[in-house]
C-alpha cells in the first residue's frame, strides 16, 4: 500500500511540472507593447548580454501571480511556460522582465480560444420540459395558423452560454421554412444543421432522441406540415465561433411557449407523421 501511495505521488508531481503543449504556448520576443492571446501559457525569449541576471514578474489586478529569478544568463534567454489563468471572458496580465540593470514591460490580454464543433439551437421551450432530457437545449413551439403568411425570428443560443445570431421560422401554404443567420459582426459560422419538426405531442416528446419519428429537413428547405395546427421545432446546429465576439446568453424560454404546448397536448390524437 505504501509503495502504491508513493507511486501515485510521484505521478502527480510529474504532471504538475510537465511542460505545456507547444500549440498552447504564446511566445513573446519583443518585450514591449500589448498582446492578445487565447493560449494558456506564456513563454518569453530574448537575447541577453553575457552574465546578465534575469527576473520575470507577472501581475494581475495588482497581485503577483508569477515571479522567478532565473539567475545569471548569457546569449538567448527562454523562460519556462508561465500559466495565465483565464477569469471570465478575458484577463489582463502585466509582465516585466528585468535584465541586468534595465526593465522592460508589456501586457498580455488572455482571451477565450475559438470554440469549434459546438452545439446551438433556437430559443423557445426547454427540451427537458418536453422530453425529460436535453440539458440547456430548446425547441421552438409554433402556432402555425397564427403564423401563416408571416415569420417569427428568435435568438440562436450556442453552447448554453452565447447568443450567436437568429433563427427565423416562416409559414406559408401549410409549409415551414427555417433559416439561420450568424449576427453581423460575430466571428462565427454554422457548420452543420438539421431541422426536426414534431406536429403532435408524441413526436414532440421524442425530439432530440433516437425514437423521434417526425419530420426532418434542412435549413432553407420547405417542409410540408400536413395540415397541422401546431409544431415543435428543434433546430440542431453545429457551430464554431470566437466567444469574445458574442454577447451573453439570451433567455432560453420565449413568452407564450407553455400555452402553445398546452394547446398542442389538447389536439385530437393523430398518427405520427414520418
Amino acid at each position: 500500500m505504501k509503495r502504491l501511495l508513493c507511486f501515485l505521488l510521484a505521478v502527480m508531481l510529474m504532471l504538475a511540472v510537465a511542460p505545456a503543449l507547444g500549440e498552447d504556448v504564446f511566445t513573446v520576443r519583443e518585450l514591449s507593447g500589448s498582446y492578445e492571446s487565447d493560449r494558456s501559457y506564456l513563454c518569453i525569449t530574448c537575447p541577453v548580454a553575457d552574465d546578465s541576471r534575469v527576473t520575470v514578474t507577472v501581475t494581475e489586478s495588482g497581485g503577483v501571480t508569477y515571479q522567478r529569478d532565473y539567475g545569471v544568463c548569457s546569449g538567448t534567454f527562454r523562460s519556462e511556460d508561465v500559466y495565465l489563468r483565464l477569469k471570465g471572458a478575458e484577463t489582463l496580465y502585466s509582465v516585466s522582465v528585468s535584465i541586468g540593470g534595465s526593465t522592460s514591460s508589456f501586457t498580455v490580454r488572455r482571451v477565450m480560444p475559438r470554440l469549434t464543433g459546438n452545439a446551438a439551437c433556437s430559443v423557445g421551450y426547454p427540451l427537458s420540459a418536453l422530453t425529460g432530457s436535453g440539458g440547456w437545449k430548446s425547441a421552438t413551439l409554433l402556432d402555425l395558423n397564427a403564423l401563416n403568411g408571416s415569420s417569427l425570428t428568435v435568438p440562436m443560443h450556442a453552447s448554453g452560454a452565447y447568443e450567436l445570431g437568429t433563427v427565423t421560422f416562416s409559414v406559408s401554404g401549410g409549409r415551414l421554412t427555417v433559416s439561420a443567420q450568424v449576427a453581423p459582426g460575430a466571428d462565427g459560422e454554422i457548420d452543420k444543421a438539421t431541422v426536426y419538426v414534431a406536429t403532435n405531442p408524441i413526436d414532440a416528446q421524442n425530439l432530440g432522441t433516437r425514437s423521434f419519428n417526425g419530420l426532418t429537413g434542412k435549413l432553407n428547405s420547405s417542409i410540408s406540415l400536413g395540415g397541422a395546427s401546431y409544431a415543435a421545432v428543434y433546430v440542431k446546429l453545429t457551430v464554431s465561433f470566437d466567444p469574445a465576439s458574442l454577447p451573453g446568453s439570451p433567455a432560453m424560454q420565449l413568452g407564450g411557449q407553455s400555452e402553445i404546448w398546452q394547446k398542442m397536448l389538447q389536439e385530437p390524437p393523430a398518427d405520427s407523421v414520418g
